[in-house]
């Protein structure tokens, strides 16, 4: 009887930890355009958007997964997106970092696999303190292909964050109390239950 408790007990537990697991770790994102950098002017306005799956620790977001990529609400790449970030000089599947603050952003959103030398079209990268890259410097870009293609650059002393225009944000959808409340008492209902068939045997 008290193995057979301490089971559903734990059950139930691991089940409310799953629940909660399991619908972790989502994000969106947002970039607006300031158009800093001669000629990319035009890119004032603009904003990139989409959403994306990872593990958060800190101010970084890595193991970056199911991306999707807008330009001004419109779907930017279609079908397959390739989350990769720069190793070195090299980019590489798997590496891109997201970060909350912008400050150690080191990803890149390709329509195709371009560290296995396939040739992109439409991308949106950030990146600020990647190896190899000045202390500080920050680059946001988006290209349409014939959409246009967006610049921002903030080199130190300038880089802030920047401007307020960098969003990341937690979209986790973590079992409320209630939901929470309900699996507990479905398990203790399957408890009373099993003791009951206990008590009659």
């Amino acid at each position: 009887m008290k193995n057979a408790a301490r089971y559903v007990s734990l059950l139930a537990m691991g089940t409310c930890l799953f629940a909660g697991s399991a619908l972790a770790d989502s994000f969106s994102y947002s970039y607006a355009f300031v158009g800093n950098v001669s000629p990319y002017n035009s890119g004032v306005g603009h904003e990139v958007s989409g959403t994306f799956e990872g593990t958060a620790n800190g101010n970084l977001i890595t193991g970056i997964s199911n991306v999707t990529v807008n330009l001004d609400n419109n779907q930017l790449i279609s079908g397959n997106v390739f989350a990769e970030g720069l190793v070195g000089s090299n980019y590489v599947d798997g590496a891109a970092v997201v970060s909350f603050d912008g400050t150690q952003n080191n990803f890149s959103f390709f329509d195709a696999d371009f560290a296995m030398g396939y040739q992109f079209d439409r991308y949106f990268f950030g990146v600020s303190g990647a190896p190899n890259w000045p202390v500080g410097y920050s680059q946001f870009e988006a290209s349409a292909v014939t959409g246009g293609n967006y610049r921002d650059i903030f080199y130190p002393p300038s880089y802030n964050t920047p401007n307020g225009s960098w969003v990341v944000s937690d979209t986790s959808n973590v079992p409320d109390s209630g939901t929470t409340f309900v699996l507990v008492g479905s398990a203790l209902v399957g408890l009373a239950a099993l003791r009951r068939r206990f008590v009659r045997a």
